[in-house]
């Protein structure tokens, strides 16, 4: 349970709460499981707070830094972070319907397991080296976000769109792509193998040395992408436009080419 010194401190302003933990850094402040419904909250220092459980119910967070805060089976839904610094925050088992983020920085995040299916990730979103193993993207708009090193193995992304994302060295091993927007999106050097990217669109897609061996590619769009260097062995490429792509140095032993595959010309 929370800590009532910790509780009140927080509710008196933001001036006191900011010089307390200025004075004591090494008091990790203690809000578990507390309710904060609907609270609007600015400039506020958070990072390392314990809100595990806590209700955090359409909550309004401006300009607070989270930064290796823990949210593990927080209810987060309806919640808004502006500007917010969440770096290697841990939102393990959170509630996050109808949740948005605008201008936050989730970096080195553990997202694992995580249902963001109603969430919003609105502009300039952070996700570098963030972990989203086994989290539920379906269907959510996450263009233009930056994503690389991010872990999103196994991973369920049918119908989102990812459209110009930064995803260099990302890892998608084993994740559910059907039917995903990924046009001019660059994901050099990442790691998509045994994913299932049936229908996908990586039209203009730079992914040089990246890992698609074992994947199932079958209707894909990789119309112009950069695939040089690219690692395809045993990919199953059925039905995939390849036209205009390049292939130079790409290894394609053992890929899976039947079915009337349009080649570069």
């Amino acid at each position: 349970m929370a800590d009532p010194l910790h509780l009140k401190l927080l509710m008196q302003n933001v001036v006191d709460w900011n010089s307390w933990r200025e004075e004591y850094p090494e008091i990790i402040p203690d809000l578990s499981k507390v309710d904060l419904y609907a609270y609007h909250y600015k400039e506020l220092d958070l990072h390392t707070i314990n809100l595990s459980g806590a209700n955090l119910h359409q909550i309004v967070l401006f300009e607070i830094s989270f930064h290796g805060a823990n949210f593990c089976d927080a209810d987060l839904r309806g919640a808004r972070f502006f500007y917010s610094n969440c770096c290697q925050a841990n939102f393990q088992r959170a509630r996050f319907n109808q949740v948005s983020f605008s201008s936050t920085d989730l970096t080195e995040a553990n997202l694992n397991n995580a249902d963001l299916r109603e969430a919003f990730f609105n502009e300039d979103i952070l996700l570098c080296r963030a972990s989203l193993q086994r989290a539920d993207l379906r269907g959510v708009d996450l263009r233009e976000t930056i994503l690389n090193g991010a872990n999103l193995s196994e991973a369920l992304l049918d119908g989102a769109i990812l459209n110009e994302c930064e995803m260099l060295q990302s890892v998608l091993t084993r994740a559910c792509l059907h039917n995903v927007a990924m046009s001019r999106a660059n994901l050099c050097d990442a790691s998509l193998n045994d994913a299932v990217l049936c229908n996908v669109d990586l039209s203009y897609a730079n992914l040089c040395d990246a890992n698609l061996s074992g994947s199932d590619l079958r209707g894909a769009n990789l119309s112009h992408a950069n695939l040089s260097g690219a690692f395809l062995i045993e990919a199953d490429l059925r039905d995939a436009n390849l036209s205009y792509a390049d292939l130079s140095g790409a290894c394609l032993v053992g890929a899976n080419l039947r079915g009337d595959p349009f080649f570069p010309r």
